[in-house]
């Protein structure tokens, strides 16, 4: 062992230390290379981060620029939306002061504030629907109920613990104002149909500077336009409040309730009229104090809602319920016994204009074919340039139905020969270009030959009644509106001269022997 390990030669040995020296070189010039190499990764790590860096602050500031620019045009657009309702306020506010019922504003205001009841008698014109509910929620009528009804329930609730000694705090007989401002805190005008609740309603929104839906809107069936808080003066028809009434018989949200058009009696008007006083009864108009005639008297059924209600009416502290009743025919005497309470009467006279009535001198035995021939004379003989309109009542939908048709047919024909004129009626459709049918509801609305001729009943949708309020488009000189009496009451039809009254109703006549209805 030793001969062998000393036959090993020292240059075996240098050389084995020498290949030591070179993997150990070999080695720390490999960590170097790794070294630079890591060195060159974090370089172009953090080049990259600085460009996303840089690219996340362009987009970010394209992003505030995009931001800016539609905040800016947002604005401006408000801005634009604001002037436009401050100029149309502006030019309302000379006809509103133009208007018969502008005179009575200040005897109107002092009867409500008088009274709980108030029968206004406003002829046809007289701006009745559009101008009293407002009067009232400028004169601040709202907050008087609010303030007469702290008053009641204090003194009242002062009678009953009038023998305890006991003081109560001051906390206790004062009403939260949050309280307040979720009761009574709007006016409700009821409408016999939805045209009448939204065409009002959009009137009042224009003249008060508003946007329709804010402080003045309207609710009719699948449709609400209103905001639960911001609404004032609520337009809506007969059916939605009387809906409304049967989840809150108290009407607790209503300061003012004004009942418009009251003389077209239907049976929802009729039960609305049952509801609303119940309201005013359970809500502090009749004080039945006496504790001998509730106890001798027989507790019925309706006799324990009145005592609920009323129970629940003083626990939420509600103020008294104004009422209005309004109509261009009311019978006095009828709803002066049905509110036998404080009630008050005022007459308002309409603006007259000079009228001319022209009659048949014989009885006409096809009404639809005399309303016919007298459109067409009245189109024929007067002046187009003079821009008057012509209004046909009809008693119902398959008479305007049967009309549209026979006016269409006749106006596309030549006045002397008879001939049809196509060329004509596809001119005055490509100057105007909007096609010979302008609603989506087929012979709901027309134009032939320069006369636009439009429909107007309760089965319509509502988009295509509103053709009938819609200006005239570019290309007709005159507008043929057919009509039921749903255009009677509380509708403006802008621009009508001319009126064609058939003097026909339909109404069903139910005989109780035989049990039908005709």
């Amino acid at each position: 062992m030793s001969q062998s390990s000393s036959l090993i030669s020292p240059s075996l040995v240098h050389g084995g230390k020498n290949q030591k020296k070179r993997k150990n070189y070999s080695n720390n010039t490999n960590g170097t290379d790794n070294h630079q190499q890591q060195q060159q990764h974090q370089k172009q790590q953090h080049s990259n981060n600085t460009n996303r860096r840089r690219s996340s602050f362009l987009s970010a500031s394209s992003a505030s620029t995009s931001t800016s620019k539609t905040t800016a045009s947002s604005s401006s657009v408000v801005s634009s939306l604001l002037v436009s309702l401050l100029e149309e306020k502006a030019r309302l506010s000379k006809i509103r002061k133009e208007l018969p019922v502008y005179a009575f504003k200040q005897d109107i205001l002092r009867r409500i504030r008088e009274n709980d009841v108030l029968l206004v008698m406003a002829e046809t014109g007289s701006g009745k629907s559009t101008q009293i509910p407002a009067y009232l929620e400028e004169g601040g009528i709202l907050h008087s109920t609010i303030n007469d009804g702290h008053d009641y329930h204090n003194n009242k609730h002062d009678r009953k613990g009038k023998g305890n000694k006991k003081i109560r705090s001051s906390s206790s007989s004062t009403i939260n104002s949050s309280t307040l401002s979720s009761y009574a805190r709007s006016i409700c005008v009821t409408q016999p149909r939805r045209v009448a609740a939204i065409t009002v309603a959009t009137r009042v929104a224009q003249e008060r500077g508003c946007v329709l839906g804010t402080t003045v809107g309207y609710r009719v069936r699948f449709d609400d336009c209103s905001h639960p808080r911001k609404t004032k003066i609520l337009y809506a028809t007969d059916g939605m409040l009387l809906r409304e009434a049967m989840g809150d018989p108290l009407l607790s949200r209503y300061g003012v309730v004004v009942l418009d058009e009251s003389h077209e009696r239907s049976l929802q008007t009729d039960i609305l009229f049952g509801v609303v006083k119940r309201a005013m009864r359970a809500r502090g108009h009749h004080t039945d104090d006496n504790d001998d005639e509730k106890n001798n008297m027989e507790v019925t059924k309706d006799k324990k809602m009145e005592l609920l209600l009323r129970g629940k009416a003083e626990e939420w502290k509600l103020p008294r319920l104004k009422v209005v009743v309004m109509s261009a025919t009311l019978q006095i005497s009828t709803f002066q016994s049905f509110f036998p309470e404080s009630c008050s009467t005022i007459q308002i006279p309409g603006r007259l204009f000079p009228v001319q009535s022209v009659y048949t001198t014989d009885y006409q035995d096809d009404y639809i074919d005399s309303a016919l021939s007298t459109a067409l004379q009245i189109h024929y003989e007067t002046n187009i340039e003079d821009g008057g309109d012509i209004l046909v009542f009809l008693p119902g939908q398959e008479e305007i139905e049967d009309l549209n048709q026979l006016l269409k047919r006749h106006l596309e024909e030549d006045q002397k020969g008879g001939k049809v004129q196509k060329h004509i009626s596809d001119i005055v459709q490509n100057v105007s270009g909007i096609g010979t049918t302008i609603s989506s509801q087929k012979g709901a609305a027309n134009i032939v030959n320069g006369v636009m001729i439009c429909v107007l009943y309760a089965a319509l949708p509502p988009e295509v009644q509103m053709l009938a309020f819609a200006p005239k488009p570019k290309g007709c000189s005159r507008k043929i509106i057919l009509a039921t009496n749903i255009a009677e009451t509380s509708v403006t039809l802008d621009g009508i001269r001319y009126v064609v009254d058939l003097a026909n109703i339909k109404f069903v006549i139910s005989p109780t022997r035989q049990g039908w209805n005709l």
